[in-house]
């Protein structure tokens, strides 16, 4: 039904934006968004499609397959600050902290100093764990989204710009 990547990239691309860029963060924020992150997909292949391939072979809810893969969240985060909204950006980065409140470590049994690959999806029989800390692209994509999203410091053709767009 819906796809993260198709969304977050679009509006990072800049080809949705405006009214498009909105009606796509409205799609996220109903469809994708839960307390621990943002979901790759709604709803997970239930079974193996071979035309989709590797991602339909996955348990429901886990992995590309339903879960909160953590770097997606750092892909929305970035194109929070591409929309201008950095309150969008610190709330999308706050959900996939091993020390989110919305998803205790008690429940997601996340080391408390680093940052995880994924948090399993609402669909699997144990959603919000934590699985495969230290195997991931999150931190390169958090870092990113706050240095030269929310902050604002990145590379130009005409040099260094700095262009916030931090939360209130």
């Amino acid at each position: 039904k819906i796809f993260c990547n198709t969304q977050t990239w679009a509006i990072m691309a800049g080809i949705a934006t405006g009214h498009k860029a909105e009606r796509l963060e409205q799609a996220l924020q109903k469809h994708l968004m839960h307390d621990y992150g943002l979901l790759v997909l709604y709803p997970s292949f239930t079974h193996y499609i071979p035309s989709h391939g590797r991602i339909t072979t996955r348990p429901v809810g886990w992995g590309v397959n339903g879960s909160s893969y953590c770097h997606v969240s750092g892909f929305k985060a970035y194109a929070d600050t591409v929309r201008r909204d950095g309150n969008a950006a610190l709330d999308t980065l706050s959900r996939i902290l091993p020390n989110n409140p919305r998803n205790p470590i008690s429940n997601s049994a996340a080391e408390p100093y680093g940052f995880t690959n994924m948090y399993n999806g609402p669909e699997h029989p144990r959603p919000g764990v934590s699985l495969r800390q230290w195997y991931t692209g999150t931190v390169a994509w958090t870092l990113r989204a706050v240095t030269e999203g929310m902050i604002g410091v990145r590379p130009d053709y005409e040099g260094l710009l700095i262009d916030p767009v931090l939360p209130d």
